[in-house]
């Protein structure tokens, strides 16, 4: 029985990195999207709001909402996640210049050429995961070396 358990959590795990390791190389297209084929629009800041997981609004992830129109005259409204500092050099009503993907005017970013740094940030939750996953395989590899000797 606990075999299976360890099992079942060694495929859960599996599956975990699996799929933020996908969303990981998703995030990483759609940046360099931005980096390679990328138009600069001038956009309106609308809003700068500590995130809703920000319980201290003095540290942590801000949101950055703000507006723009494309050549072709789409309205896009969007949003980012951003740090503290710089979260601080924007207010309402600030014209800022973003990066956004003719294909799809909702991709944007305010500076794609740091894109992996971005993805790797955002997936820092994959760590764990990770560490996990190898101990539990280093403990099936463990339980199957003493059932042979």
């Amino acid at each position: 029985m606990r075999d299976r358990l360890l099992y079942l959590i060694l495929m859960a795990n599996v599956l975990v990195v699996a799929g933020l390791g996908a969303k990981a190389v998703y995030d990483y297209r759609a940046f360099r999207t931005l980096n390679d084929e990328g138009r600069i629009a001038s956009a309106i800041v609308r809003d700068v709001r500590p995130a809703v997981r920000n319980r201290l609004a003095s540290r942590g992830r801000w949101i950055l909402d703000y507006s723009f129109t494309t050549p072709a005259n789409a309205t896009v409204d969007a949003s980012l996640s951003v740090p503290r500092d710089t979260a601080a050099r924007f207010h309402a009503g600030q014209h800022i210049d973003v990066v956004y993907a003719p294909d799809d005017p909702s991709l944007t970013a305010l500076n794609p050429e740091q894109a992996w740094a971005v993805v790797v940030y955002d997936e820092w939750v994959l760590v764990p995961y990770l560490a996990t996953l190898m101990m539990l395989g280093w403990i099936v590899l463990e339980r199957h070396r003493s059932r042979g000797s």
